[in-house]
């Protein structure tokens, strides 16, 4: 339970920082054409669905490569 509990920590934190680093761009792309931010909530939204997305990325590659220790064998001999 505990290793699963790492596994999630790391890959919230993971796709927290991408979903602040998309909003940021995003944010900064609209200011810079449109001059305001009046389309601040549906960059919210796709902030939230770039965060879930990278969540489920890297929790799937972040438990295979947990599963995948080095020195174990892949074919179930040793």
């Amino acid at each position: 339970m505990k290793e699963f509990a790492k596994i999630c920590g790391v890959a919230v934190a993971r796709a927290f920082i991408h979903g602040l680093i998309a909003l940021s761009l995003m944010l900064v792309v609209e200011f810079s054409i449109s001059g305001n931010l009046d389309a601040y909530p549906l960059y919210l939204g796709a902030s939230v669905l770039i965060t879930l997305t990278f969540f489920s990325y890297q929790f799937i590659c972040v438990r295979r490569r947990r599963i995948r220790q080095p020195g174990t064998s892949q074919t179930g001999r040793n």
